[in-house]
């Protein structure tokens, strides 16, 4: 599942992701949150933050080019949130 959703991380959606793994979507939501203590949608948010660090940290790339690069069509969501630094502190 995380597989799934580390390599997917930009399009797939939690149907999708249950589709896939020939499960129900409301099995995949529960399984989650049991699992993992967060929604599917808080768990892609968390896979793309770590990747818009991991860019923003090794390569030249603006903020809103990392936004676009992680999925993000409205990059003014990363200006709002925490920088990668606080949220490492």
């Amino acid at each position: 599942m995380l597989k799934i959703m580390y390599d997917q991380y930009k399009t797939i959606t939690l149907s999708g992701l249950a589709e896939q793994l020939h499960y129900t979507v409301p099995y995949c939501s529960k399984y989650l949150k049991n699992v993992f203590g967060c929604t599917f949608s808080a768990m892609i948010q968390k896979i793309r933050f770590q990747n818009a660090e991991c860019l923003l940290r090794n390569s030249d790339m603006t903020v809103s080019e990392v936004g676009k690069e992680i999925g993000y069509e409205n990059t003014c969501l990363l200006y709002t949130s925490p920088s990668p630094r606080d949220r490492t502190r």
